[in-house]
């Protein structure tokens, strides 16, 4: 079968396109990806507008849709206390993990740390009367449950470790139908500061993260413009390019 030059040079373009495309997908898939910050409350680091880089490599790449490969990461890493992290609304029940609103959090503390905690579950800086210390759950380690942390335990069972059922009778924590004093977690969990979602006015500010949601390490601001200004006011030219700092050194 004869095929004309012009039919040639429209395959072969058309291939390029479908190359270039796929490649790019595949970037977004396992390198890096950028998102929007547009929650109108600024912060010490970023603001509406804000366009930012998040690198996918840092602590090993998530496969894609790991609700349903049994989730598993590409390489190794772990985030460090100060990391701004990319990461998937952990308190969504309603859809799948990688379907979930994206947030932007520092790290405070690793799987194992220990962070004081107020009454609503605000952290404290330093040990007072009126906070109370709580061990982020590490993968395999036990957690103690006591009268004031058994809600947050019990919550965190329910929405993220589904072999288990979780229930308050008072304050007593029942897994199972069963009374106990402990809790064996499956994964490792990161406390965060300062969430930010990427696409929503809410936000939440403190709370647990389970490894299964982190998707990156936010890596700099590429660039930034103002929402609602003219195209001739909208550009922030000191913001790009920024890293985001650790404040936690």
């Amino acid at each position: 079968m004869h095929i004309s030059g012009r039919t040639r040079e429209i395959l072969r373009t058309l291939a390029v396109f479908l190359a270039a495309c796929l490649v790019l997908c595949l970037i977004r898939l396992f390198f890096f990806s950028l998102y929007t910050v547009s929650s109108p409350r600024p912060t010490a680091e970023f603001q509406a507008g804000d366009r930012l880089l998040v690198s996918r490599t840092s602590y090993g790449v998530r496969l894609p849709f790991p609700e349903y490969t049994n989730y598993r990461r590409l390489g190794s890493g772990m985030p460090e206390r100060g990391d701004w992290m990319a990461f998937n609304m952990p308190y969504d029940s309603l859809n799948e993990i990688s379907n979930r609103t994206v947030c932007m959090a520092q790290c405070l503390a690793l799987p194992g740390d220990t962070v004081w905690l107020t009454k609503d579950m605000k952290v404290s800086r330093r040990q007072s009367k009126d906070s109370y210390p709580f061990v982020v759950p590490a993968k395999g380690r036990r957690v103690s449950i006591t009268k004031w942390n058994a809600r947050l335990v019990c919550n965190t069972i329910n929405l993220h470790e589904p072999c288990h059922c979780a229930e308050l009778k008072g304050d007593t924590l029942l897994i199972d139908g069963h009374t106990t004093n402990y809790v064996v977690f499956t994964q490792d969990y990161f406390w965060v500061f300062s969430g930010m979602q990427s696409n929503t006015d809410d936000s939440r500010s403190y709370g647990l993260v389970p490894q299964n949601h982190i998707i990156g390490k936010v890596m700099l601001i590429l660039y930034s413009v103002k929402p609602g200004e003219p195209v001739y006011r909208r550009i922030r030219a000191d913001r790009f390019f920024k890293t985001p700092q650790n404040s936690l050194k």
